[in-house]
């Protein structure tokens, strides 16, 4: 099946669209041409009974996104996304995050579905997550987008595998408000687009994930990757073992920390020469990480 979204306008567009379905399969579609929209979208809206979004396969498709880099966060290659409980009056992941610390999740998520052996190039996002449980991302080729691969809002339990992540913006593997208990391993990333932020990172109410083997790249040309990975925010009990990182890093190799603080004359710490928009994430002291077994090579 091949689908050409060059003729297509709006946001809400998609090459191919899943709502609500359980038990799926989808293989061996290209979608290109992508301006504004979704190339593969799968949505649960929580409209029907629990579990009503589980068990999709999409495996062995190709998604071009057109307008690299992608800065306006229209367009995007592979999303699973279920809709989000808020608490109170809430409408906003980052408002209710800054207003109780407590990450927005959704009240029935996305189950263990298998995106596999895809290909994305270009967008926004290659493939993004939200309200995601007990799924598998695995060895999918990822290029040119802003992110590789976005992991949010109550994202837990996944496994992110054996994922060629190339020319990332920002992060090559992104994970952030209450994405937690997920299996970061054997990734292979590499940017030479990348400036400002981890290629591997995991912030706000991000616990628990295991990041192992992986290798991440950030070769000299450019500004380079502000950290190769980087966890912060309520960024308890992760695990960070035997990854290896090598090319030029701006910031550290592997940053950890509790709180941004806007100003800060801390060059390792992501509140460095940042407004006071990053300033209130943060309660308490992150703690009980491990780093174990990491090899960094910065001489590139």
């Amino acid at each position: 099946v091949g689908i050409d979204g060059g003729d297509l306008d709006g946001v809400n567009i998609a090459g191919l669209y899943l709502w609500q379905v359980r038990n799926v399969f989808v293989r061996g579609c290209r979608v290109s041409n992508i301006q504004e929209g979704t190339g593969i979208a799968l949505y649960h809206t929580g409209v029907l009974a629990d579990g009503a979004c589980s068990n999709v396969v999409i495996v062995d498709n190709d998604v071009t996104l057109t307008g690299y880099p992608a800065s306006t966060e229209s367009a995007y290659g592979i999303t699973l996304g279920a809709v989000l409980t808020f608490s109170g009056s809430y409408t906003d992941a980052t408002d209710q995050w800054k207003g109780t610390y407590v990450a927005a999740a959704p009240a029935d998520p996305i189950t263990t579905c298998v995106v596999v052996n895809n290909r994305v190039t270009g967008g926004y996002y290659s493939i993004a997550l939200t309200g995601v449980v007990s799924s598998t991302i695995k060895g999918n080729v990822l290029s040119g987008n802003a992110r590789n691969i976005s992991v949010q809002n109550g994202s837990v339990e996944n496994v992110i595998a054996e994922n060629t992540c190339r020319d990332s913006e920002s992060s090559g593997i992104h994970l952030a408000f209450g994405a937690s208990r997920n299996h970061i391993v054997g990734n292979s990333i590499r940017s030479e687009q990348t400036a400002g932020e981890g290629l591997i990172q995991m912030y706000i109410g991000c616990e628990d994930n295991l990041v192992e083997r992986n290798t991440i790249s950030s070769p000299s040309t450019g500004v380079g990757a502000a950290y190769g990975i980087y966890a912060a925010i309520h960024a308890n009990r992760n695990k960070i073992r035997n990854n290896t990182i090598n090319g030029k890093i701006a910031q550290a190799a592997i940053c950890v920390e509790s709180a941004w603080i806007a100003g800060t004359s801390v060059i390792e710490s992501r509140g460095f020469e940042q407004s006071s928009v990053v300033n209130g994430y943060g309660s308490e002291a992150t703690d009980g990480v491990e780093i174990t077994g990491n090899i960094i090579d910065l001489s590139n």
